[in-house]
């Protein structure tokens, strides 16, 4: 067992605040700048395989196999804040369905967008 004086300064390291603050193995570039690391300690990371990119933005944390809870979790992240898993997805982290390959994913049309692309607004007629 480490001494207090130990696991305290171990408490306070940037790595051991991203372990804690990942949620299924998932964490986002702003939580990481929250957890204290700037952009080239994150991309040191990266390039050491201490931190897998999932979505541009979401980061795997320690290696790059993610549960499908972590999966959809990283596919929420990407999407932003107000983003939510909906229908089938949806029921897979609650038991109501089951898993089916691939998992998600931003596929489709949109898919080559950049995240956080606006449609124009579409001008309706005054009926």
């Amino acid at each position: 067992m480490m001494p207090r004086r130990v696991l305290g300064a171990l408490a306070e390291k940037p790595d051991t605040l991203v372990a804690r603050r990942a949620v299924w193995g998932v964490i986002t570039r702003a939580e990481l700048r929250e957890c204290g690391l700037p952009d080239d300690a994150i991309k040191h990371r990266v390039g050491s395989g201490r931190l897998h990119r999932v979505y541009r933005g979401v980061y795997a944390v320690g290696h790059p196999h993610l549960t499908p809870e972590g999966r959809f979790l990283a596919a929420v992240k990407a999407c932003g804040s107000r983003a939510v898993l909906s229908h089938f997805s949806a029921a897979i982290p609650l038991g109501l369905a089951r898993a089916v390959r691939p998992l998600p994913g931003r596929h489709g049309a949109n898919a080559a967008r950049p995240l956080g692309h606006q449609h124009p607004p579409i001008a309706l007629p005054p009926w």
